[in-house]
């Protein structure tokens, strides 16, 4: 089977810290588990139910959110200054030391916090939200869950930092925004802010291709498999987030103007 083929790649090549745990299998069932649950089991659960109102523990949620990224950011920035190499490409140490360890702890608590972010898409389904229920959101959750997989097996510290410093801001902002729009859902009537979250995502992806795309020299020590996926990855994103931004923000401001004209 493929997935086993490449979890044997990936086991033979990967950090000797975390050989035998991890396996590919346990990311890939979470993965599957999810997508079944929000688009075909939670669907069919919900059909006949009015929507849930989980506001107090979607707060406490994003609550929780909040601290967790920021904690993990202010880790992260204290851990890249006192890396070796160059900040376009950060020494990846597979030692005993304490940083090293540390690091190691870092991705892995990166890790579990991705997997986390996604009772976000089952709050939708118990509110049937089903229009955020999205392409978009189904993939951009799904395939931060393998990363940050694929961060622990075979570059758990180094030059994969700046992927996590950068998501973790993004999501201290956003889910600060989501509190503030649980506990009053008049938050949501600002567009700026949302076009603000938006745009953060989006100067994100930026960051991380500039980040990454020098460690595809051969002169990095990060895997070749780590860079790539993150450049072709931080493409994607850009382009599914920037659609999204045109369709809602920039689309839709035209078609208004367009309507008002007719009107006069």
């Amino acid at each position: 089977m493929l997935p086993q083929i490449i979890d044997d790649i990936i086991e033979f090549n990967g950090d000797i810290r975390v050989k035998g745990s991890y396996r590919i299998w346990q990311p890939l069932m979470i993965m599957l588990i999810y997508v079944l649950a929000v688009t075909k089991l939670g669907p069919w659960f919900m059909k006949k139910k009015k929507p849930y109102n989980i506001k107090h523990f979607i707060m406490t949620f994003d609550a929780i959110q909040v601290i967790a990224n920021f904690y993990f950011m202010h880790q992260v920035i204290s851990v890249v200054m006192r890396m070796t190499g160059s900040y376009f490409c950060l020494d990846l140490d597979s030692s005993d030391s304490d940083l090293a360890r540390y690091s190691l702890f870092l991705t892995k608590f990166y890790y579990w916090l991705k997997i986390s972010d996604l009772l976000d898409t089952v709050f939708f389904v118990l509110k049937k939200s089903w229009r955020q229920v999205s392409y978009l959101h189904l993939y951009h959750h799904t395939i931060m869950v393998f990363l940050s997989w694929l961060a622990i097996k075979m570059a758990p510290g180094g030059h994969c930092a700046y992927f996590g410093l950068a998501n973790s801001f993004t999501h201290t902002v956003m889910y600060s925004y989501y509190l503030l729009t649980a506990y009053d859902p008049s938050y949501k009537t600002n567009i700026s802010v949302k076009k603000f979250v938006t745009q953060l995502q989006l100067v994100q992806f930026v960051f991380v291709f500039i980040m990454y795309l020098p460690t595809l020299s051969r002169s990095c020590p990060l895997p070749s498999i780590i860079g790539l996926a993150a450049v072709t990855q931080a493409c994607y994103f850009f382009y599914l987030f920037g659609m999204f931004y045109y369709n809602n923000y920039v689309k839709t401001n035209k078609d208004e103007e367009q309507k008002g004209m007719k009107t006069r």
